[in-house]
């Protein structure tokens, strides 16, 4: 199967999963996961109707991104893996939306190097226990403010268990709300092989 009918299967199950929660399919975004693809590959899916990719790997990106000027325009680039906060300037040359600001202080390394707001998703512990990693101030909403350039575009769970749902915060932060378990869509570039 070629992307293009992969891409047709994976929106069919989610207008098929829209219809069933009473919502919109237009509320979906749909992210291909570009890791260990190539910038050709990339360059397919992106003919094939796809405008939202996200890579986790920031050194992959900065190979294969530059491959990928002549649609960058088009296209929405999603930091989608852990951040360290010395790829922060890389991060911001690369991503348009990062989805995996995970501490307190990251958001900060953001905000300060960010020329302009960037957008992000603020992952919070929706586990009652604190672990090492952890940075308490995240879970605290008077404390996610205090970045002016990281601005917040949604949450995302961190509870070590795959992500279910992001719900997107129309006014300051709202609990972030879990579903049941979806499919995975990486069949899109993967086929089902």
């Amino acid at each position: 199967m070629t992307i293009a009918e992969r891409l047709a299967a994976v929106r069919a199950r989610v207008e098929a999963a829209c219809a069933r929660a009473g919502r919109s399919p237009a509320g979906v975004t749909l992210i291909a996961v570009t890791k260990g693809f190539s910038a050709e590959t990339v360059r397919e899916a992106f003919e094939a109707g796809l405008r939202h990719f996200g890579e986790n790997r920031v050194q992959e990106a900065a190979e294969k991104l530059p491959r990928l000027l002549d649609i960058r325009s088009d296209v929405t680039w999603h930091m989608i893996g852990h951040l360290q906060t010395n790829k922060v300037k890389t991060v911001l040359d690369l991503f348009d939306i990062i989805q995996s600001v995970d501490s307190f202080h990251l958001a900060e390394a953001l905000s300060r190097r960010a020329p302009q707001a960037v957008s992000a998703f603020l992952e919070v512990n929706v586990a009652a226990e604190l672990r090492s990693t952890d940075s308490p101030s995240m879970n605290s909403p008077e404390n996610l403010t205090a970045s002016p350039n990281c601005q917040p575009r949604g949450l995302r769970p961190d509870d070590r268990r795959p992500i279910t749902a992001i719900q997107r915060t129309s006014g300051p932060f709202s609990p972030p709300v879990r579903s049941r378990p979806q499919p995975r869509l990486d069949p899109v570039l993967h086929g089902n092989d």
